[in-house]
């Protein structure tokens, strides 16, 4: 059932998959008026949970093991890279990788402004008299 994994290994899954609850895109495909006016707000959760994301790494981890027994599921991207690529697409192959972590962190350091300033700041912040 665990795959031979530790416990804290996949708890560090499951911690990760519960991303899609503060994933601002999620909500905005969640919630936009298209999508509650013609009722498939169910289909657009569902979308969302079973992003292109999760698709994509379990499909190239399974082609990298199937190319590649030797290969771990934890390298299986840089290890397709290196075997399959030539060094110019290789470097833009890393550049897109960096780019999505990039993107990535700003998407969570952005919402986590916005949590501090418009929740925690506001729940901390005594009120203020006027004289």
């Amino acid at each position: 059932m665990h795959g031979g994994n530790s416990p804290q290994y996949i708890f560090v899954w499951y911690f990760i998959a519960l991303q899609t609850l503060v994933e601002p895109r999620f909500y905005s495909a969640l919630l936009s008026p298209r999508r509650r006016e013609d009722g498939t707000a169910r289909r657009a959760h569902l979308d969302r949970v079973l992003d292109a994301f999760d698709f994509l790494a379990t499909f190239h981890r399974d082609v990298a093991r199937a190319l590649m027994p030797h290969c771990k599921s934890t390298s299986s991207y840089p290890a397709l890279a290196i075997g399959f690529l030539t060094s110019v697409v290789q470097g833009l192959f890393y550049l897109g990788l960096l780019a999505t972590v990039m993107s990535t962190v700003r998407v969570h350091l952005i919402g986590g402004v916005n949590f501090g300033r418009d929740l925690l700041w506001r729940m901390t912040a005594r009120p203020t008299t006027r004289a």
